[in-house]
Order: C-alpha cells, then sequence, then structure tokens
C-alpha cells in the first residue's frame, strides 16, 4: 500500500495498492515477516521525483527482493522488478531490503541473501546498485563472513532493522552479524565506493557482442571467461575489484569475429588476490563500423 502528503503529513490521500504478490516465509525471524522501504529522488537529475519501494515477496517460489518505481508522484506504479540475479526458485532467501537514493540519483539497496550458504538460516549482507534510475541492478556481496541468524527467544530477533545511506560516490550500508558465535549480534557497516559504472555504457550494442558469466562462479583460485565479438575488433577485458581499482588486464589486442576465452586464476604479479567481489569488463571497438560495446560481469572469489 502506499499514500502521500503534500502538506507536511497533516494530512494524507486514499490509499493505493501498488501491488499484490505471495506473502514469504522468513525463517531468521521469530515474527515470520518482513518490511517494505521507500525513497525518493531530491536531486536536479532526470529522476526528480521518482519513488521507489523495494520489499520481499514469494511470487517467484521463494523470498526475493522486488522494487516497483513511479514517475509521477506516486499516481502509477511500475511493474515489480527482481532485484537478486540468483536463479529464480533456488529456494535461496533475500529479505529484508532496505533502500536509499543518492545526490546523483543512484539508487542502492541492502539486503540479506543465503545464496552462497548451505541453509537459509546463515545469511550474508548483499548489496544491489543501480545507476539507470531502478531498471536494472548489480548484485555485491558486501559480507567476508556469513552470519548465522541465532535467536535465545522470541523477544530477541535477529536483523530486523538494517540500513543504507550513500551521499559523493560513497555507499554505507549497515547490517546485524553474528559472526563472533553465540547470541552477539554486532552492528557491521562496509563503505563501498564504485567510481567504475557497473552497468552497460552503451545504449546501442550489437546484438552478436556477448559476454557470458564466468565459469565456475564462485571460483578459487581460478575461472574461465568466454566472449563473443560480432566483427573483427580492439578488444580489451580488465578486472577491478569493489572499489573500482584495476587489478588485471587479461586482454588488450586486435581480435576476430567468434568465441573467444580467457583464464583469471586470481593473482597479480604472482601475489594472490583477496577473496570478495571482481568486476569483469569487457570494451570492444568494431573495427568495420567503429561501434564500440561495453559489458561487465560479477565475479565472486571465494577464500
Amino acid at each position: 500500500m502506499f499514500d502521500k502528503s503534500t502538506n507536511g503529513g497533516n494530512t494524507f490521500g486514499t490509499d493505493m495498492i501498488v501491488t499484490e504478490g505471495l506473502t514469504p516465509s522468513i525463517p531468521i525471524s521469530s515474527s515470520n515477516v518482513t518490511f517494505p522501504s521507500i525513497s525518493a529522488d531530491i536531486t536536479s537529475g532526470s529522476g526528480r521525483g521518482n519513488i521507489y519501494i523495494t520489499f520481499c515477496d514469494a511470487r517467484k517460489g521463494d523470498p526475493d527482493i522486488f522494487l516497483v518505481r513511479s514517475t509521477n508522484r506516486g499516481a502509477n506504479w511500475s511493474t515489480p522488478l527482481r532485484i537478486n540475479d540468483d536463479e529464480k526458485g533456488n529456494g535461496k532467501l533475500q529479505c529484508w531490503p532496505w533502500i536509499e537514493t543518492d545526490d546523483s540519483g543512484n539508487v542502492d539497496i541492502v539486503y540479506f541473501d543465503s545464496r552462497n550458504t548451505t541453509s537459509n538460516t546463515i545469511v550474508e549482507a548483499y548489496l544491489a546498485h543501480s545507476t539507470d534510475q531502478g531498471l536494472s541492478f548489480t548484485n555485491h556481496k558486501l559480507s567476508t563472513v556469513p552470519t548465522p541468524t541465532n535467536q535465545p527467544n522470541n523477544d530477541i530477533r535477529f536483523g530486523d532493522y538494517i540500513g543504507i545511506d550513500s551521499y559523493g560516490g560513497r555507499i554505507v550500508p549497515v547490517w546485524t552479524d553474528e559472526r563472533a558465535g553465540g547470541f552477539n549480534q554486532e552492528c557491521y557497516t562496509s563503505i563501498v565506493s564504485l567510481p567504475v559504472s557497473i552497468s552497460s555504457l552503451n545504449n546501442e550494442q550489437p546484438s552478436d557482442y556477448i559476454l557470458n558469466q564466468n565459469y565456475p562462479n564462485p571460483f578459487n583460485p581460478g575461472t574461465v571467461i568466454s566472449y563473443q565479438l560480432g566483427s573483427v575488433s580492439n578488444v580489451s577485458i580488465k578486472v577491478y575489484n569493489i572499489l573500482g581499482i584495476e587489478v588485471s588486464t587479461l586482454v588488450n589486442t586486435r581480435q576476430n569475429q567468434g568465441m573467444h576465452e580467457v583464464n583469471f586464476n586470481a593473482t597479480v604479479n604472482g601475489i594472490a588476490l583477496a577473496g570478495g567481489t571482481y568486476f569483469c569488463r569487457l570494451m570492444a571497438e568494431d573495427l568495420l563500423t567503429g561501434e564500440k560495446f561495453t559489458s561487465t560481469r560479477t565475479m565472486i572469489l571465494l577464500k
């Protein structure tokens, strides 16, 4: 449900149904519920006035994170967009999202996720980041260690409150964490800077240029990156860390049309990289037409 006030909260209009779905079952809380979160774009950019709502819903078979947006101050709402990018209906848990719109109009969502763990009662913190006003998101794992979700009784709940703030290119999520063991609930945060845009930079891309997801992913220590070129091209493939800093150049040459692959062994000058989230970026320039293609994939290095 959505409602709004145009007089500083003195009165509100008519309640509006934003979307209907399937109530999820949340196994990591005795309350068995999850809460929506709302944010508005108050920048001077093209998205000014946009309203974003994120929520947890089980319409795809298990609890996922969704987003709806309004570009006319709440009069109409978009079709729900699934935010987490793991396989649909895989039985994994995503819950308790919180949303923020930064001073550039980027949209960020922090949430709990069990995609990499053996149980839906063991979770990690994830960040979803959008640079196109909530039309698409990239997922980034924040946690370095999974956390159990123990509760001594129904009066003490795990993780009902999660938060995020972002400004000036920095994203600061905060979440509940029990990695210390027992019932020790602690607050963890991670300062994230994403100077390298994770979304594609080119709206008109050749349909036959493709960067495939690396395999295996997650990986340790090696993975294979395959890609397709639609024409003879100048090709660059680079790997960046979570801060947007280049850590490795895998390809920087002219290549012919067709399928190619390159190995990434997670080392730089013989030194192993730390575990975490990395981004593989393919940039190609078609030497026949001059058309450029850019695509990025998220890679998870396990340690």
